[in-house]
């Protein structure tokens, strides 16, 4: 545990909300059975800390969950209690939890690395080692947390002292070098630390010290360290911690009770503080909680071992059924990158994952083999939403796993029929022998781990590529495919900064962050390290080479070889907006850094609809079948780009920003008449979800295919509505909807025609489902636009989708439409943000004559040309 702004743990020990004191977060997470080791944490000695006040299990309970480098914790054991006092019990470490009591002194177990490999056949190794891990692997229980009993005013609080203070002094007195055993002694003389309670976190409430808490602080104070924590600190402003932190110290220097300081000042005086710990449950993105790489996650990487494994030998069976060797030896190897191999995997986030193999192993092999048998050996029922895209740019399988996103790529390695345990993709000389695609996958993982590799400090560019990562989403920039900055592109700007800054903190990264990349020099490009050649004949980035290099806007380099830029597809709007973030973050890490504002302030939610723009394009993709529209909408969102920078080529528009995700909806509908309006941008048959189900979908009588009715929608509303002109504020003439679009006015039959018809009722289910996906551009108008005519734009984005060679006129349609920021659906704002309001006409008030006023224009107004006249701009795709 350290002082306030970050810990060794990578992660932030304290966040603020609105007006609320910095706290000690308690997470919601549930504690890991195993985390994966962490350099930090092998290299911790031994640590006891004992826990006494208010909210002391809450506490420890922090500490085990939120700390990356704990990797395992045991069950709370209860202490002995013998005649004389409390002394420690010799308990297995898998004994099963036991409830703690209002009187029991509790251990919790815990360990940050494994013994050295020599331990477990030594003399000295522990007479209760842990269990054997799948690697051969004994953990050291190196982390010892001591929980305590309160004490209430029905009982005597003095025994409940004596107890404590016993058990501390039991302590004292074993650690004597006559009186410890010879594994003790051996950890003691080797500088891993004893036996002894290092320190006491004492939990006070913010009305400060009652008598009892001097009289125990004194106690503990004569045989150990104090460090006071001020309870429940979510609940007291910024002002009120304040007051109760100089309340209690001066009631501490009164008593004449010392503080335990953190700085290691060269005197032995350091500045003392006393920090304030929250009981807030707070969710794991408010406070970028690194503990999130927990063991479900890595119980999914096993399975995927395992499951990539039996595949190698699988195949190994179909090319040489004969050769025994190879099949015994045949093993693949799984490699995770992105953000998860990064350490700031989040809520929600896939798990980007690479299946490497030898070189008789095709991607052929994988699409044939792979999906069934992940099937096949994962635990029933744990493979859902599968998707295999063979023909992507980078090849893939989509699917969870237990409810985790997978994202599985493949390469194999033409160069080694065997892959030895230790394997890894470092070298460039692996890449002999790949096709494009193969060469694509393989270097996901080689440039994160050569980001990693290349941070003077990792931990510390963790926590701040954490806080950067959050921003960017938090203020919608972050969307590779929609133009902006991927994850991968925001590491390597953090890494840079990093770079510049090697001793700095985490905090002071992210304020000379958006200092250094607000100024600069672009087109410029940002380098981790120079720029290498390599064995292969492929293209490596190079503007002096390559004319298309020459177009990247905000050039970030890819540090492994072949470097490519991770930045190709930024476009001119996207540039603005992320400049204009850039100054935003300026001026509020300057006043974080100066105590004038929290850091709530940095992460607080865009306002792209609620105040960025007046006017939006809609783009909607719409089918009637589930799974064809994953692909048409995913496909149709890949070119979204493609709008926008036609966007950006029209004189009257300044600036086109695309939201950085699409809105997905789901419609049921009766007939094709209200097909076609939802297929429009209606609204009105909008699927709740107490009235779909899922067998609504494997019963018969759905419609599968549903000829859509040829509409014309134009950048101005729903076709079909009433609708009347108006002058905006730029003098433009738009038009607005009166009614609520998509209004049902046809197509539903009497019960005399049902009569009449009975053959035509569906057997099962009468409904259509029409699954929408609606993309958002906001548009700013250039100073003095006139007219806006975008139909030759959207003519040619609708021709470049409509012309792919899966599109299916019949499955899926395509519309683009003008909205005004008052028209926007409720669904895009979330309950506490307000939707912009229709403004009101200004009424026209008579003279005294009772005729209208009427403006005069000025002379430069009455040479105007007249504005162009307003055409259409939106078609069907599916016409």
């Amino acid at each position: 545990m350290s002082a306030f702004g970050t810990s060794d743990t990578g992660r932030p020990q304290s966040t603020y909300s609105g007006e609320v004191a910095q706290q000690f977060i308690m997470p919601t997470i549930n504690v890991p059975s195993r985390r994966p080791f962490t350099e930090a944490g092998k290299g911790l000695g031994r640590l006891k800390l004992l826990v006494a006040g208010v909210g002391k299990t809450a506490l420890i309970r922090t500490i085990t969950q939120s700390c990356s480098h704990i990797v395992h914790v045991d069950p709370t054991v209860p202490v002995a209690m013998a005649s004389k006092g409390f002394l420690p019990a010799k308990t297995m470490p898998n004994s099963p939890p036991i409830s703690q009591g209002t009187f029991q002194i509790t251990e919790t177990l815990a360990s940050t690395k494994p013994y050295p490999s020599w331990w477990k056949d030594s003399a000295f190794s522990s007479p209760t080692p842990a269990p054997i891990q799948p690697e051969d692997t004994i953990l050291d229980r190196n982390i010892c947390l001591v929980d305590t009993p309160g004490y209430q005013e029905t009982c005597r609080p003095t025994d409940t002292m004596g107890q404590v203070s016993q058990y501390v002094e039991s302590y004292l007195q074993k650690s004597r070098l006559d009186g410890l055993e010879d594994p003790d002694v051996l950890k003691t003389i080797s500088g891993s630390g004893g036996l002894l309670v290092d320190a006491v976190l004492y939990m006070i409430p913010s009305s400060g010290l009652s008598a009892t808490d001097i009289h125990y602080l004194r106690q503990l104070d004569a045989l150990t360290n104090i460090i006071p924590l001020i309870a429940h600190a979510d609940t007291l402003t910024l002002e009120q911690t304040a007051a109760a932190k100089k309340h209690i110290a001066q009631q501490l220097a009164e008593a004449d009770l010392g503080l335990f300081s953190f700085d290691p000042s060269t005197d032995g005086v350091g500045e003392q503080h006393i920090y304030a710990a929250s009981s807030e449950l707070v969710s794991d993105s408010e406070v970028m909680d690194a503990s999130l790489l927990m063991s479900s996650e890595y119980e999914v990487i096993a399975h995927l071992e395992r499951i990539c494994d039996e595949f190698v030998k699988r195949v190994a069976r179909k090319r040489e059924a004969g050769n025994e060797a190879l099949i015994r030896d045949a093993r693949g190897k799984i490699f995770t990158y992105g953000s998860f191999r990064l350490g700031v995997f989040g809520p929600g986030s896939d798990i980007d994952t690479l299946v490497v193999a030898p070189k008789y192993v095709t991607r052929a092999d994988y699409f044939e083999i792979f999906p069934n048998l992940l099937k096949e050996m994962a635990p029933p029922g744990s493979i859902t939403d599968m998707a295999v895209v063979a023909d992507a740019f980078v090849p893939i399988i989509k699917f969870e796993f237990d409810g985790i996103s997978i994202d599985l790529i493949f390469s194999r390695i033409a160069m080694l029929k065997q892959l030895n345990k230790d394997f890894t993709v470092q070298d460039s000389g692996l890449l002999r022998g790949l096709d494009e695609a193969e060469l694509r996958s393989l270097n996901g993982t080689r440039v994160t781990d050569e980001i990693l590799s290349l941070v003077p400090e990792e931990s510390t560019f963790k926590l701040a590529l954490r806080a950067i990562k959050l921003w960017a989403q938090r203020r919608a920039i972050y969307a590779n495919i929609m133009g902006f900055p991927g994850g991968v592109a925001w590491a390597m700007l953090v890494a840079r900064v990093c770079q510049l800054y090697p001793k700095a903190a985490s905090s002071v990264i992210v304020n000379k962050f958006f200092h250094i990349m607000r100024r600069w020099p672009w087109p410029q490009p940002v380098l981790l390290k120079h720029v290498e050649g390599g064995p292969l004949q492929v293209r490596v980035w190079n503007p002096k080479l390559y004319k298309g290099d020459q177009f990247h806007l905000m050039p970030v380099i890819t540090p492994a070889y072949p470097s490519m830029c991770a930045t190709y597809n930024i476009t001119r709007s996207a540039m603005t907006v992320i400049q204009q973030e850039l100054s935003r973050g300026c001026d509020i890490t300057d006043n974080i850094m100066l105590g004038k504002s929290p850091w709530s302030d940095l992460f607080v939610k865009h306002t792209f609809f609620t105040k960025g723009y007046k006017y939006y394009i809609s783009v909607i993709t719409a089918s009637t079948d589930k799974e064809a529209h994953k692909i048409w909408s995913g496909y149709v969102e890949s070119k979204v780009r493609v709008l926008v920078q036609g966007l950006e080529q029209h004189q009257s528009i300044a600036l086109a920003h695309a939201f950085n995700k699409g809105y997905e909806r789901r419609h049921r509908c009766t007939n094709e008449a209200e097909i076609s309006q939802v297929q429009a941008g209606s609204f009105s048959f909008l699927a709740k979800d107490s009235d779909v189900k899922e067998e609504d979908f494997e019963q018969e009588g759905k419609i599968e295919k549903v000829q859509p009715v040829e509409t014309k929608p134009d950048l101005s509303g729903i076709p079909g509505l009433k609708t009347e002109p108006t002058d905006d504020a730029h003098g433009l003439k738009t038009e607005e909807n009166e009614t609520q679009p998509g209004v049902k006015t046809e197509g539903v039959k009497s019960e005399d025609e049902i009569s009449k018809a009975p053959s035509q009722i569906p057997k099962h289910n009468p409904y259509t489902d029409v699954f929408t996906t609606t993309h958002y551009i906001g548009l700013t108008l250039s100073e003095g636009a006139k007219s806006l005519d975008l139909s030759y734009q959207v003519e040619n984005f609708k021709a470049l989708c409509t012309q792919w060679e899966k599109y299916d006129a019949v499955l899926n349609s395509l519309n683009v439409q003008h909205v005004r920021s008052f028209n926007l659906p409720d669904d895009v704002f979330e309950a506490n943000e307000t939707k912009p309001q229709k403004p009101q006409k200004k009424r026209v008030i008579p003279n005294a004559n009772g005729a209208a006023q009427i403006k005069k224009r000025s002379a430069s107004e009455e040479n105007q040309e007249p504005p162009a006249k307003r055409q259409q701009a939106s078609v069907t795709a599916a016409g």
